[in-house]
């Protein structure tokens, strides 16, 4: 019987033995070390993996509090020792706790310690402890890492001036951040969280609602990134340009959602309206401008009282004339007969009638291309339009002495002044103002000759 009694004791410790080595291989595996405190016998156990996490080798020569504390960052040792004293007077059952400790090479490593109480003492008091320490330094760097980015993200959001929202795409609920909440202009009373989803549908702006909400629906649909671009009128009536970014996405849980960001561009639209309306008005500005222009170019070159060019408006004709392909085909240069008797003799407003009389009589016989001047006085000069024959040109010119041969009616009478015309065709080695030249020698040989008539250079 004994012998059984031995074999099954054996037996069990064999099992116990693989079941540690099993226990010790998992904790090394996940970094951990375990240790054990019986605080009756003042007996203190501290596994491989617990040493090796401290970087100890070989046995430890002090393992009291006192000296072990020395070892834990100064900025954490209260919350150590208060976490201890908890453990041991009985107040806390389990004990988890994180905390930084020296390694022996010199640099910080980040344990998390986690513990229970196996036995106490008639006062309640722990006599036994068992826990577990693990490295969790890489954990904390990568916690670091995150806050350290997540930190930044939010100073970018915030120096970006950028508004972030979350919609529920089943449900409707959309959850928005503080600062889009300010840029809709809601009270810090509303909730953050819009259940139904119609508190920024209600905000868009009547114009932009049904155009705004189809560039939602078809993005979504496209299940890609899109934009949108609206307005929106506040509580307080105020109209408000906004710009969004958005993307739809499945959440782990298989949920439909909309996750996007908003900006303010308000100041960036009334700048550019603020841009065009100056250049509208400094467009309207210059149109008057090269209205005003034209204008005082007209009265430069035109003849106040018949309406017809001067000799100024007459000028610009021939500083093209060559330039221009066609050209004209000829000058007249008209003089009226008999002007001086009427205006001597009735005065200056007769003659001012005349003079009327006469251009809208001439301007009567003129084809498309013919330009009419008033050179001065009683004098008319007219430039045939390109492509004329002599015969027409003559036949012309008779035609406008016979319309000037007619009786004309003016302030204190009745008369009949008539005109003569001199006229110089068109020549290719000569200029224009020669060309007038000799018409106008022409116009004086049909004076001689007994004036109402044509006469060719």
């Amino acid at each position: 019987m004994v012998r059984l009694e031995l074999q099954r004791l054996k037996g069990q410790l064999v099992r116990c033995q693989g079941l540690e080595e099993g226990w010790r291989r998992a904790l090394d595996a996940s970094n951990q070390g375990a240790w054990a405190h019986d605080l009756e016998l003042a007996e203190f156990y501290y596994s491989e993996g617990w040493r090796r996490i401290r970087g100890i080798v070989g046995e430890m020569e002090d393992l009291s509090l006192e000296a072990w504390i020395k070892s834990v960052h100064p900025e954490d040792r209260v919350k150590v020792l208060a976490a201890i004293d908890a453990q041991n007077s009985g107040q806390a059952e389990f004990n988890l706790f994180e905390y930084r400790e020296r390694h022996r090479a010199g640099h910080w490593v980040w344990i998390e310690s986690r513990s229970s109480i196996l036995a106490r003492d008639d006062a309640g008091r722990a006599t036994r402890i068992v826990g577990t320490d693990a490295d969790i330094t890489a954990r904390k760097s990568a916690e670091q890492t995150i806050e350290d980015i997540s930190r930044k993200l939010a100073l970018a959001i915030e120096v970006a001036e950028i508004a972030l929202f979350e919609a529920d795409l089943d449900t409707g609920v959309v959850r928005r951040d503080r600062r889009l909440h300010e840029m809709y202009g809601l009270d810090r009373e509303i909730s953050l969280l819009d259940e139904t989803g119609v508190l920024l549908r209600e905000s868009l702006h009547p114009e932009d609602r049904e155009a705004c909400i189809s560039r939602i629906t078809a993005g979504i649909e496209s299940g890609l990134p899109f934009e949108n671009e609206f307005r929106i009128v506040t509580p307080t009536n105020e109209i408000r340009h906004l710009k969004s970014r958005s993307v739809p996405f499945v959440d782990q849980e298989g949920r439909e959602k909309l996750l996007g960001v908003n900006w303010d561009i308000t100041k960036d639209r009334n700048i550019q309206k603020a841009l065009r309306d100056a250049a509208a008005h400094a467009e309207a500005r210059s149109r008057a401008l090269e209205e005003a222009k034209e204008t005082i170019r007209q009265i430069a070159i035109q003849d106040e009282l018949t309406g017809l060019l001067n000799r100024r408006g007459l000028n610009e004709h021939f500083a093209t004339w060559k330039d221009d392909r066609a050209g004209f085909s000829a000058i007249l240069h008209l003089d009226l007969d008999n002007f001086k008797s009427v205006n001597d003799e009735f005065g200056h407003q007769a003659g001012d009638t005349v003079l009327k009389t006469a251009a809208e009589r001439i301007r009567a016989q003129l084809k498309d291309g013919d330009v009419l001047a008033r050179w001065g006085g009683d004098e008319f000069v007219l430039l045939c339009a390109a492509g004329r024959r002599h015969d027409e040109i003559a036949q012309l010119g008779s035609a406008i002495v016979a319309a000037l041969r007619e009786p004309c009616e003016f302030p204190g009478g009745v008369g009949q002044i008539g005109a003569s015309i001199g006229v110089a065709e068109d020549q290719d080695e000569l200029t224009p103002d020669e060309l007038l030249v000799r018409a106008d020698s022409a116009l004086y040989r049909a004076k001689a000759l007994g004036r109402s008539r044509v006469i060719f250079a």
